[in-house]
C-alpha cells in the first residue's frame, strides 16, 4: 500500500460485535482523507502501533494482512509538529515591494510542441480504439456506439497523458509559429 495520513480519532477499542465462542479483532477509528474509518487490528503488533498517538496525524505505510500485518510510520504530518513561535510585528514596517519587472516571453512555440504531441497522442489512441471496435464487431457481430467508442479513446487517451507517454511521440503536425 502506498503511503497515507491519518489521524487517530479513537485509540484501541473492542469489538461490541465479538462473541465468545466467536471473537472479533480490536479496532481503531482513523480519519482519512477527511472521512472516518473503522481500521480493524488484525494482529497485537498493529494495535500497539495506536497505542498513545489519540490526536496524533502521521503518514503511514500498511502491508501484509492477519498475522503478517504491519504499520510503519514514514512520517508526520505539519499538524503534529510543532509551530514555531509567532513572529512579533514589527514597530516600523517596510511597505510591500513591486516584484521585478520581467520580459514577456513568447511561449507559442512550446505551446504548438505541447499540442502537436498531444495530438500523436490522440490518433495513437483513435487507431487503438477503432482497432478495437472491428475487433469486437468480428468476435460479437455488434457495433459499438459513437458514445462507447468516444468514452474508449477518451479513458486511452487521458490514461496515456497522466502516464507521460505522448511527450516523446514523432510529430507530424506543424504549427506556423510567429
Amino acid at each position: 500500500m502506498s503511503p497515507i495520513s491519518v489521524t487517530v480519532k479513537a485509540e484501541r477499542q473492542k469489538s461490541t460485535y465479538s462473541k465468545p465462542n466467536a471473537p472479533k479483532p480490536d479496532y481503531v477509528t482513523l480519519m482519512v482523507n477527511g472521512e472516518e474509518r473503522y481500521y480493524t487490528t488484525e494482529n497485537e503488533a498493529c494495535a500497539q502501533f495506536f497505542n498513545g498517538k489519540h490526536g496524533q496525524t502521521f503518514t503511514v505505510v500498511a502491508e501484509g494482512s492477519r498475522e503478517d500485518a504491519t504499520i510503519t510510520c514514514v512520517g508526520q504530518s505539519a499538524a503534529t509538529l510543532q509551530q514555531p513561535a509567532a513572529r512579533q510585528p514589527t514597530t516600523n514596517p517596510t511597505p510591500p515591494q513591486a516584484p521585478p519587472e520581467t520580459k514577456a516571453v513568447n511561449h507559442e512555440k512550446e505551446a504548438g510542441m505541447y499540442i502537436a504531441h498531444r495530438l500523436a497522442g490522440q490518433k495513437l489512441t483513435l487507431r487503438a480504439t477503432m482497432a478495437l471496435a472491428k475487433e469486437f464487431e468480428a468476435a460479437y457481430g455488434m457495433t459499438l456506439s459513437d458514445d462507447w467508442l468516444q468514452s474508449i479513446n477518451s479513458t486511452l487517451f487521458i490514461a496515456g497523458d497522466r502516464a507521460g507517454m505522448f511527450a516523446n511521440l514523432p510529430v507530424t503536425v506543424k504549427f506556423p509559429v510567429k
